[in-house]
């Protein structure tokens, strides 16, 4: 209030001077002490805004980018009134924080019931249902699109007023300029009508700065709600996909349909509304050229048709290209996620290489795809943008021409005006086609996926299935679940894979601990019970996995189990008491189908199914042995180009706004005084809101990964979630981190738009003001020529402050992606592939003695030894056996001889060469492993069995005979090219 009281004393008094002059020339002496009195203004602002940004300069780059929500607090905006939901005020205590510390995730308020993915399901669910029964009486396939509609039609009809509202503002602009130069011609001098045209300016700039930022955010947010709902119907689908659905939709493209696909709506309404409202105003800004120059504005429409013409031979890119793009941006996630999961066979066998050749050929195809998409929008931009200037040019000629309209100052000024109300058009328009389309393939593509089939489902004897391998056994599982079984777990702790949403019973989970035979190895964890097990297991030993999804089954207390040999990851000594303690003690009283090899079980079973290629071969009944005998068991770069483009736009924005206020302080020079203080209050405001928005977003890019990571494990194990019917509780689990992603995006959203109608608040004072000294000065006082380019200057200030904000403020948050790359390099690389001066030579090894001396491994710096003091030899020629029990180190032992962990002591040699000495690939190579775990990489027989390319037809075929996977067929000559996935 002090600082307000002085700069308008200032004002007044400067005021008062120039009346009292009554002259355009100021004194050399007045005029020379301004550089020095702005220079020491602007420092004073500069020392004031210095802390705003000091206190987050030296955080260092290896805290943690995502820390654990505990609980959420109620988001202001629930209780906010009108005019803070207005200003954005309610925002303002998450800013406070913010600029006293660092935000957290548990600061980050929770949304409001009809913001959160639940409801937004549940009504795009209602409407999905209706359209889906009424599907017969339509032509129309999208359904998605219609059912989004259907919901959220009334929002949208609000969206559009407020976008209407603004467009009628910024058009009227040029009409008031128009007015208020005519009035500056007039010789009588009536000061009402005068200040009454500047009243009404200031009333559109007003009415267009709320009605923007209501509709930027409404629409937003309201995208934010059908994007929620996409997500959430996509996981739904996902939990009751058909096998046959789940073949045709692998889970990187399931994935994708939420990571892209449904993200896109976040933006879409923006864009839909963007479209019709700005062309509208560039056709309405067309109006008003015919209304001030009549037929003069005629000529103008040619440029507009040329560029029409122009962009003809573009017309089917922004339809092709985004379908292209997103084929293409499945094939390269789906093999991304690919070789991800399977990260440590392709090291194992030293496939890097390859695989990152496939990789950057899919990247190759997309980039081609996205190229071609941004040339064609490249191309319309610069099209629309030097269309305005060649359309004032040729309406100037046009009125010399037919006489419409006299070369006066009003006229002028108004022609100059009307193309830079265009000028948003003529930005976003381009644009906007291409993303319609793609949200179009997005929402088709959800479209196709929801309307897959779904799966549809309908005491105590132990039955034991013996069978050849590949001759069916877990198809006969499937025939009972109705899936192909696979028992999997999510990330989590051990107590958490086992309880798998039940209630806690402490004894019936310590029987399960036990008849598992887990309790010791839960003894020699750190932490227990809570040790965390990480994405996938690889934590955890195979044995050590299988074993607690084994207790999971245990645990959960079904009468019918199906287990698909359990005890194939376990050594001779466990199975027996697995099948012991588990399937006859524990699960005594159920009905059990074991699926197994293991012979010796089978004198104990009730009856025994034998089958072959799929068919049951034989079926033998066994007496019972003793009457207390039964069995069972049951698992993500924008272009660098981009950022230059960013970059050269941000500079002439400064240019340009610094012109602007130089044009306006030459025709009033009292204005100076605001625009200082209002560009110090701008930058403070600037410093201000990005202390909470840079942590804004960065906890923002940390919310995407739980929501993908969670899909994609429920992708891998559905068959576990369905067959204990936890379907229920993983969908409501899911609910969580899509609202928790949604707050951040909600308060992303909000924090932009609090910014800029402060940003626009500011530059209309300076706008004002100098409408108010205008409307002030005596007729005549000022030429009608200097008025109308003061105040067309003075209409786009406000403009050029809020893009030059915008994009320097987004360049501010996600700057925070370099600080996640940065983070992501910080990480130790393993040895390089080849060390040129130590490659071994070439018959190396020739004779295979290795070599284990005291050899000591942990996993991590501070962790207890896995392997201690080992020392041993394994001679040339020999076939060595390593026994133990599941956990004790097997896997670990082999892990050191592939080098995927570092001894922390002791040495490895084979054929006496150190093998840490040589390079990763010069020792992987010459070694193989048959790992634990099968995999299998989406493609043919050929690429699975020799990625590499190194092997003739011949000698894969003879792998193949020798695997008991087929039989050579000589008119089958192209079953090497089938798919395996």
């Amino acid at each position: 209030m002090h600082q307000n009281s002085h700069s308008f004393s200032l004002l007044v008094t400067a005021l008062n001077i120039k009346l009292l002059l009554q002259t355009h020339n100021i004194p050399i002496f007045d005029v020379m002490p301004w550089p020095i009195n702005i220079l020491l203004l602007f420092c004073a602002f500069t020392k004031l805004l210095s802390s705003a940004t000091q206190r987050n300069e030296d955080q260092s780059l290896s805290e943690p980018l995502l820390v654990s929500k505990a609980e959420k607090t109620q988001v202001g905006i629930g209780q906010a009134s009108f005019f803070s939901k207005l200003t954005f005020s309610w925002i303002n205590p998450l800013f406070s924080l913010g600029y006293s510390k660092l935000l957290t995730l548990e600061d980050i308020p929770s949304l409001v019931d009809e913001d959160e993915a639940r409801l937004a399901y549940e009504k795009f669910s209602h409407a999905w249902e209706f359209l889906v029964r009424e599907k017969s009486l339509s032509n129309s396939t999208n359904l998605v699109l219609r059912a989004l509609a259907k919901e959220y039609f009334k929002q949208n009809i609000l969206i559009a007023i407020c976008a209407f509202l603004r467009i009628v503002s910024v058009v009227s602009l040029p009409l008031l300029l128009y007015a208020f130069v005519n009035y500056s011609n007039h010789s009588e001098d009536n000061k009402y009508e005068g200040l009454s045209i500047l009243g009404c300016l200031v009333i559109c700039k007003v009415v267009e700065s709320l009605s923007q930022r209501r509709w930027f955010f409404s629409s937003r947010r309201l995208g934010m709600r059908m994007r929620s709902a996409l997500m959430v119907a996509v996981y739904q689908k996902l939990l009751k996909l058909s096998c046959v659905g789940r073949r045709r939709h692998s889970s990187g493209e399931v994935v994708n349909f939420i990571a892209v696909d449904a993200y896109r709506l976040g933006e879409f309404l923006w864009w839909l509304h963007a479209a019709w409202s700005l062309a509208l105003q560039r056709f309405m800004s067309i109006g008003v050229l015919f209304y001030v120059v009549g037929l003069g504005a005629l000529p103008g429409l040619v440029p507009l048709l040329i560029c029409g013409l122009l962009n003809v031979p573009f017309a089917n890119v922004p339809q092709k290209c985004p379908t292209e793009f997103m084929v293409a941006q499945d094939e390269r996630l789906r093999l991304t996620s690919e070789v991800l999961n399977n990260m440590k066979i392709i090291k194992l066998q030293s496939w890097e290489e390859i695989f990152k050749n496939w990789i950057e050929a899919r990247r190759d195809n997309e980039f081609k795809w996205l190229a071609k998409e941004q040339i064609s929008k490249a191309y319309g931009t610069d099209l629309f943008w030097i269309s305005p200037t060649i359309i004032s040019s040729v309406i100037f000629l046009g009125c010399a021409l037919f006489g419409s309209a006299p070369p006066n100052a009003s006229t002028i000024f108004t022609v100059l005006a009307t193309p830079r109300s265009m000028g948003e058009p003529v930005t976003m328009i381009p644009g906007a086609p291409s993303i319609i389309m793609q949200v179009k393939v997005s929402t088709e593509r959800i479209n196709a996926f929801l309307l897959d089939d779904e799966l549809k489902n309908e005491k105590g004897q132990k039955i034991a299935v013996c069978e050849p391998v590949g001759a069916g056994k877990p198809s006969l599982l499937h025939a009972m679940l109705g899936e192909i079984p696979k028992i999997s777990g999510t990330s989590g702790t051990i107590h958490d894979n086992m309880l798998y949403g039940k209630p806690m019973d402490e004894e019936g989970y310590k029987r399960a601990v036990k008849s598992c035979a887990l309790d010791k190895d839960i003894d020699n964890f750190d932490h227990g019970c809570p040790t965390e097990i990480v994405q996938r297991g690889i934590n955890m030993s195979g044995g050590q996995k299988q074993r607690i999804q084994l207790a999971r089954a245990v645990y959960d207390d079904a009468d019918i189990y199906l287990l698909d040999d359990p005890f194939s990851a376990v050594d001779a000594q466990t199975a027996a008491v697995l099948f012991n303690d588990c399937v006859m003690a524990a699960l005594g009283k159920k009905t059990v189908v074991l699926v197994t090899h293991q012979v010796e079980f089978l004198s104990k079973v009730d009856r025994i199914l034998a089958a072959a290629s799929y068919w049951l071969a034989v079926s033998i009944q066994i007496p019972k042995i003793s009457s207390g005998v039964l069995i069972g068991v049951y698992t993500g770069i924008s272009t660098l180009s981009a950022v230059f483009v960013h970059l050269s736009f941000m500079a002439a924005g400064s240019i340009e706004l610094l012109a602007a206020i130089g044009v306006i302080a030459f025709v009033t020079w009292e204005v100076l005084v605001v625009a200082i203080l209002a560009f110090g209050a701008v930058k403070y405001i600037q410093g201000y809101h990005l202390a909470s928005a840079r942590e804004l977003i960065r906890i923002n890019g940390t919310t995407k990964a739980p929501v993908m990571n969670y899909a994609a494990e429920t992708s891998v194990g559905v068959v576990t979630i369905r067959a204990f019917n936890k379907v229920e509780r993983f969908f409501k689990n899911y609910l969580k981190p899509v609202d928790t992603d949604a707050a951040l995006f909600f308060h992303c959203a909000a924090a932009m738009e609090w910014l800029i109608l402060r940003i626009e608040a500011l530059q209309n004072l300076t706008m004002f003001t100098s409408f108010f000294l205008l409307g002030l000065l005596p007729k005549g006082y000022v030429a009608p020529g200097l008025a109308g380019l003061s105040l067309s200057y003075a209409l786009s200030i406000t403009s050029t402050q809020v893009f030059m904000s915008r994009w320097y403020c987004t360049l501010s948050n996600y700057i925070i992606s370099v600080e996640r790359i940065k983070q992501f390099m910080s990480i130790p690389a393993e040895p390089p592939a080849t060390i040129e001066d130590k490659r071994p030579p070439s018959t190396w090894p020739s004779k295979g003695r290795i070599e284990l001396l005291e050899l000591k491994i942990r996993y991590h710096p501070n962790a207890p030894l896995v392997l201690k003091e080992i020392t041993c030899i394994f001679k040339e020629g020999t076939r060595v056996r390593v026994v133990g029990r599941t956990g004790s180190g097997k896997s670990t032992l082999i892990s050191a001889l592939f080098r995927l962990v570092v001894p922390a002591r002791g040495n490895i040699l084979i054929d006496g060469l150190y093998i840490c000495s040589i390079g990763l690939k010069d020792l992987r190579m010459k070694l193989s492993i048959i790992p634990q775990e099968p995999t299998l990489f989406r493609g043919c027989v050929r690429t699975n069995l020799d990625p590499l390319g190194l092997y003739t037809d011949e000698d894969i075929w003879k792998s193949v005979m020798k695997g008991r996977i087929g039989v050579w067929d000589s008119d089958n000559s192209f079953a090497l090219e089938e798919s395996c996935l």
